[in-house]
């Protein structure tokens, strides 16, 4: 059974959690964060593989080419946004950064496997 993209990796649900840390009221906080303390490297490492082996699974090699240089740049930011040192603690203003950097690279990607996909004829 072949899966679809959009089953496998959610843009909207992303966008649910990702707005509530850009638009978490502020109050008297430390000034670092570790909202991901608990599997949270490994679940961005899961969801990263997910994405990445639906992409080669579902599309041309051309495509997944295509698709190489933005996967790179999603990599490092799930990297950097879930450390895997899980003791490293991040300041808000630079999860927030990483948060909206990662949810436009998702929005590009988005589009281009939506062309692609179009380019199907499907």
């Amino acid at each position: 059974m072949s899966k679809r993209l959009d089953e496998v990796f959610s843009v909207e649900k992303l966008r649910r959690s990702w707005r509530g840390v850009a638009t978490e009221p502020s109050r008297a906080e430390p000034a670092h964060t570790d909202d991901a303390p608990n599997g949270g490297a490994s679940a961005a490492e899961a969801s990263y593989r997910r994405l990445l082996e639906t992409i080669e699974r579902r599309f041309s090699s051309d495509c997944v080419a295509a698709t190489a240089p933005l996967m790179e740049e999603l990599e490092q930011l799930l990297r950097q946004r879930f450390p895997a040192d899980t003791l490293a603690m991040m300041p808000r203003t630079e999860c927030a950064r990483l948060t909206v950097a990662i949810d436009g690279l998702l929005n590009r990607m988005e589009d281009l496997l939506e062309a692609f996909e179009a380019g199907l004829g499907r």
